[in-house]
């Protein structure tokens, strides 16, 4: 579904296009398996200036392991790969908040929602630590940033409330043709460009 054709453009492109936008600069990363059948998925991200990093099918936190071996960085933020209306501007107000409290990673009030799930950040201690102890873990190998949401003491939460734009629920992933039918039609009522469609532009 990551190349799925949405606008003319794969749903990858959107999700790059949208990071982009992102004020901290923010260098991309397509952590995927080393599956045969991703070596088309690994073409196009690299055609687009993304770079690449394969590990285990059943161990997404190994490769979070390999990245952090190859590049120097204090936070990584996790993206799901099924959200081509992505907004930078959360991905900022979130490592905003992390950064600016010390924070390992980010979390909801609990009175909160927001337009976007899957944007999860996390700092190269909480990461490390993670490694070290929680390796063989199967939630956090599954799903790394999930093993905090069941051990809130392991690491150093903060807790978030989005601005109030961006605090509305709308279903915006592809996981369906049927979701992929919906963008379609968004995009066309729209106008915008591939890649161009932000939240604030849906009537």
């Amino acid at each position: 579904k990551v190349l799925a054709p949405l606008a003319g453009l794969p749903v990858l492109g959107h999700i790059v296009s949208r990071l982009r936008r992102s004020k901290y600069n923010l260098k991309i990363i397509l952590a995927t398996s080393v599956n045969e059948e991703e070596v088309e998925l690994v073409g196009y991200a690299q055609s687009i200036g993304v770079e690449v990093v394969r590990g285990p099918e059943q161990n997404v936190l190994e490769r979070y392991r390999l990245i952090r071996e190859r590049y120097d960085f204090d936070y990584l933020v996790s993206i799901c790969g099924d959200s081509p209306l992505v907004e930078a501007s959360c991905v900022d107000f979130l490592l905003d908040e992390i950064i600016e409290s010390g924070a390992d990673y980010a979390k909801l009030k609990p009175d909160s929602i927001c337009i976007h799930e899957g944007i999860d950040p996390i700092s190269q201690r909480g990461l490390d630590k993670l490694l070290d102890e929680a390796a063989d873990d199967p939630i956090a190998q599954e799903h790394v940033n999930g093993y905090f949401q069941t051990q809130p003491e392991f690491c150093r939460a903060c807790e978030v409330s989005f601005p109030l734009a961006e605090q509305f629920e709308v279903r915006l992933s592809v996981d369906t043709p049927a979701d992929l039918e919906f963008l379609e039609a968004l995009y066309a009522q729209s106008g915008c460009a591939a890649g161009e469609l932000a939240v604030t532009d849906i009537p």
